[in-house]
């Protein structure tokens, strides 16, 4: 954060007078004096940029962060080589969500300052928030060759290894940031997630515990525990989630998010369900309010795809594919037991586990010129097949020497067809869940990041489902069944055997017994099950929604407005 500076040299009495006594005032800690007094500093001279700056610091401290922007854009406006105020404005800018822009600051503020460590560190988490993870490990390398003692730069590295799947660095890293700084709650409870998502629970909660206890009042060291266990909590760690809730309004938007999922949680597991019920509606209100979804725009795409495919029209475009028969795509809404599916797979020694990548995705957007159905034959054709030729070397380091790489990019979904036709010898993996079930458990995650945004209304949610189902059916009847798995979550659970030995012979593999012991499968898993798919299988997932029932009408009476068919 930029440091509250003086002005290279005073401009009249009055304003350095009012200069003067606003820094005094700001470093008292009385800020919203100090931000009035530097409004009237500059009304009398607005080209120093120490004031716009220091305004622009105030203000941030207000919570204020559209006004500390204006006015750290207009100390930079005054001075470009500013390599304070460049720092701090993209620490605002970022908090306001505009990553790619704030990187473009640091990198400012780096050029101009090439020695500022924590604008290194600032500029790691833009890139990581942005997933250019080998950008943000070098930028977090970059903050430590500055200062080797940066345990939050040390924390960072921690989080790029973490987002690459290398739990056993990752670990490692947060290891050095805590015994760097023994009181750093987040590397405690970053440690404690990796070790959690590599299949150590126990050690995993010990951490989330010893975070709690660094910092009682951070409401996502609640959730990470509450969310590493189906037993209820500790009566007096309930007690104390409790009592944070009566300052919540203390807290910031996100940490209030995150209390409500986390009591919801806790009061879920002590059968308290119509308490968590309320701590949903009032977390998702919230979340909701924070996120830009177009309905309208998501299910009329859905729409269009639907009407866009038939079987002749992707007979003809597999000619065109690349033939390779390695990956295999586990696709279907969220919360309906996919990442259980995938560790069924992980486990066979054939099969390499990417988890959730977004890459076919991502190359269908990058295709130039764009893909548009309706055009001749083999233009789309040869769009497709160089997506298909893409992805396969995107995902080969992934992949190794592995025969089958699997992708459990679950909106993969509404690219089958385009799949098919880019890689017509792929498999594809749906699976399905009771979707009362499936829709209650979206209600009850808070996700990371913001992909599913339409999962934080009832109503929304109930008509995303109806979208999403009317295309799978779709699918169903036009793509070959060679290639397309449909599998229930309900299935596995009742016959995992048999299910898993269906799973791998669509795959084209051998059967191997390590798939019946899934939950020891040697991978991270950085999805909110990765506490359930560590455990043997059971079965009371099945009828969740059954505990809320009397809170579930509205989400039943939008899906079936929606078209959906309600009862199963």
């Amino acid at each position: 954060m930029a440091k509250r500076r003086r002005p290279t040299q005073a401009r009249g009495k009055s304003f350095a007078g009012l200069f003067s006594a606003a820094l005094e005032k700001q470093q008292q800690g009385h800020t919203r004096e100090a931000a009035a007094l530097y409004d009237r500093a500059i009304r009398i001279d607005s080209a120093v940029p120490e004031a716009h700056n220091n305004l622009g610091c105030a203000l941030l401290a207000l919570g204020r962060r559209d006004d500390a922007a204006l006015a750290l854009h207009r100390a930079v406006g005054l001075r470009p080589d500013y390599a304070e105020a460049l720092d701090t404005l993209g620490v605002v800018v970022a908090d306001l969500g505009r990553h790619a822009e704030a990187v473009g600051y640091f990198e400012r503020a780096l050029a101009a300052e090439p020695r500022a460590a924590q604008t290194a560190f600032h500029l790691g988490n833009a890139l990581l928030t942005l997933d250019r993870l080998q950008e943000a490990r070098a930028a977090f390398d970059r903050a430590l060759h500055l200062d080797p003692g940066y345990a939050a730069a040390r924390n960072g590295l921690g989080a790029v290894f973490a987002h690459l799947g290398d739990h056993l660095a990752a670990a490692d890293a947060f290891r050095s940031a805590l015994a760097l700084d023994p009181a750093f709650g987040d590397a405690a409870c970053n440690l404690g997630r990796v070790l959690l998502e590599a299949g150590d629970v126990d050690e995993g909660r010990r951490w989330f515990e010893r975070a709690i206890e660094l910092n009682p009042r951070s409401s996502h060291y609640y959730l990470e525990l509450v969310r590493s266990g189906s037993q209820p909590v500790p009566v007096d760690t309930l007690a104390a989630m409790e009592v944070l809730s009566t300052s919540a309004d203390g807290l910031a938007r996100s940490a209030r998010i995150e209390l409500h999922f986390a009591l919801a949680k806790a009061y879920e597991d002590a059968q308290r369900y119509d308490d968590a019920f309320q701590q949903l509606v009032a977390g998702n209100r919230l979340k909701r309010a924070e996120l830009t979804y177009n309905e309208t725009e998501v299910l009329g795409l859905y729409a269009k795809l639907e009407r866009a495919f038939d079987a002749p029209l992707l007979e003809s475009l597999r000619s065109y594919g690349n033939p390779s028969e390695q990956p295999i795509f586990v696709l279907g809404m969220a919360r309906s037991g996919s990442t259980l599916v995938e560790q069924i797979l992980a486990a066979h020694p054939a099969i390499a586990a990417a988890g959730e990548i977004a890459e076919f995705g991502r190359q269908i957007a990058e295709e130039r010129p764009p893909i548009g159905i309706g055009a001749p034959l083999a233009t789309v054709g040869a769009s497709l097949r160089a997506v298909g030729d893409r992805y396969l070397a995107a995902t080969a380091q992934l992949a190794g020497t592995a025969a089958r790489l699997s992708d459990k990019t679950l909106m993969n979904f509404s690219y089958a067809p385009m799949i098919n036709a880019a890689l017509p010898n792929a498999r594809m993996i749906h699976i399905s869940r009771n979707w009362l079930d499936t829709c209650l458990s979206c209600f009850a995650t808070l996700f990371l990041g913001n992909n599913v945004s339409f999962s934080y209304d009832l109503g929304e949610l109930a008509r995303y489902y109806a979208g999403y189902d009317r295309l799978m059916t779709r699918w169903r009847a036009i793509l070959p069944a060679d290639r397309l798995l449909e599998v229930r979550y309900e299935d596995v659970v009742a016959d995992l055997e048999g299910q898993a030995r269906r799973i791998v012979a669509f795959c084209g593999l051998p059967w191997d017994d390590a798939c019946l012991a899934f939950q020891g499968a040697r991978r991270a898993v950085r999805t909110a099950s990765a506490f359930q798919v560590r455990q043997p299988l059971y079965n009371t997932a099945i009828g969740r929604a059954g505990r809320f029932a009397a809170h579930l009408q509205p989400l039943i009476d939008a899906a079936s407005a929606a078209g959906l068919t309600v009862m199963e």
